[in-house]
């Protein structure tokens, strides 16, 4: 394949984007032909300039398919060359993507586009008697996605840590636009922590190609342009079908207005005929549920529950679903608590059909938060899941009737007092939405 030329990637570019944002003559490029170490010099085939995360994406899948590599550059003020342009590829300049989105004074965040400069985020919350730690010494001019790429830090960060300990999440924005990771996982260094990696939470994720990416990007799109000032504006996707995939869609529980995550959990519980191995951070089922799993295990179906075990980020909420443990080991079920550390995925494994994502089964998730999860029917993709599951059952405590009837009246305590704030908690809530 011959390499692009600088007509051919602006023909293309033109039909996707506004002109306005692309320069391709050398005088218009040669500003951006270094970063601030200029002894190193080069221009791009095409500098392009989006004012918006919808055009970003075009840009990235049309340099894809050509085959046309991209540098992205916030206000090049580094040092490093990391902004540096390729000869035979396009520079991505982000800082007219400069808004910041919101601000919360009281949980100490903000949400702001990666043009945005690093003054200005300490400027913004100064009112609040707030700042941006990390200050390097170009903080007047260099923008937060440089930062984060540089991982920049400044005088504060003997006492505050560098961009990477200030920064909770960050979204990006794929070259190829055709995978996406579904799960449960946060992005803090509670769920990582840098200074104690074995204690780590548990997590599982899964990587998803295909035309179903069309429904993720779909539901995000949804989710942003109803909570935030401006809209998204992604162009729709259309990814490729892959040839050795398996059947699998999105499914959605939205505080009682969709409530396709427990339709098909519960679905399929009843369908079952071999196996049922639950995993979830959080276990405080509903009625419903709870009987689905009994009748299962009554059936002669292998219901197993996987959940954490002491180390937890909520004890009362482990405690109030340990208040199920006695009937439902009288019903048959299996009960493992995992022991090494946090155990927070979110996992259902019915025969071959596997459900993972951000829902934790528990009646906030079920019947008021926002969630999604990724279904798949496929018997490899289930085999890899089980293996998953006999692995953490190997690290697991496992639950007897027996044992159980016989933990102290300590312990008797703590489960009554949660879930009587668990009981307690679930009327105010009914109260409010009435």
């Amino acid at each position: 394949m011959s390499p692009v030329t600088s007509t051919q990637l602006l023909q293309e570019l033109r039909q996707v984007v506004p002109r306005n944002i692309l320069l391709d003559s050398a005088e218009a490029m040669r500003p951006f032909e270094c970063d601030g170490l200029s002894v190193y010099r080069q221009l791009p085939l095409l500098v392009a300039l989006p004012e918006e995360t919808g055009q970003v994406q075009w840009i990235l899948r049309t340099c894809h398919r050509l085959g046309v590599p991209v540098v992205t550059r916030g206000a090049g003020t580094g040092l490093s060359g990391g902004a540096l342009p390729i000869e035979q590829g396009l520079l991505l300049v982000l800082t007219k993507l400069n808004r910041i989105i919101d601000i919360d004074p009281l949980n100490r965040t903000a949400r702001l586009q990666a043009g945005v400069r690093n003054l200005a985020i300490s400027e913004a919350v100064a009112a609040h008697g707030l700042y941006y730690a990390p200050d390097p010494s170009s903080q007047i001019a260099c923008s937060i996605g440089g930062n984060v790429a540089e991982n920049s830090g400044g005088v504060h960060c003997l006492k505050y840590g560098l961009t990477v300990h200030n920064v909770m999440e960050v979204r990006l924005l794929l070259i190829d636009g055709e995978c996406a990771f579904a799960g449960g996982a946060g992005l803090t260094d509670e769920v990582e922590p840098p200074h104690a990696p074995g204690l780590q939470w548990r997590e599982t994720m899964v990587e998803i190609h295909g035309p179903v990416l069309a429904d993720w990007q779909r539901l995000f799109a949804e989710s942003w342009d109803r909570y935030a000032e401006q809209p998204l504006g992604l162009p729709a996707a259309t990814p490729a079908a892959v040839s050795d995939g398996g059947k699998g869609r999105v499914t959605v529980n939205e505080a009682r207005r969709r409530m396709g995550i427990q339709r098909s959990l519960l679905k399929q519980i009843k369908r079952a005929e071999h196996r049922i191995w639950f995993a979830t951070a959080y276990f405080i089922p509903s009625w419903t549920l709870r009987r689905r799993l009994k009748q299962a295990a009554g059936r002669g179906i292998d219901v197993r529950l996987l959940l954490p075990g002491p180390i937890t980020d909520h004890p009362g909420a482990r405690y109030a679903s340990r208040r199920y443990y006695a009937r439902l080991l009288h019903s048959g079920l299996r009960i493992f608590e995992y022991t090494p550390r946090f155990f927070h995925a979110k996992t259902v494994l019915c025969d071959d059909w596997v459900t993972i994502g951000s829902c934790n089964f528990d009646r906030w998730n079920l019947q008021w938060n926002l969630e999604a999860n990724q279904e798949i029917d496929d018997p490899a993709m289930a085999g890899a899941v089980a293996a998953m599951f006999e692995a953490d059952y190997a690290n697991s405590v496992e639950q007897t009737a027996e044992a159980w009837a016989q933990r102290g009246w300590h312990q008797r305590l703590l489960e009554w007092f949660w879930r009587r704030v668990e009981r307690l908690s679930l009327k105010i809530r009914h109260r409010r939405r009435r």
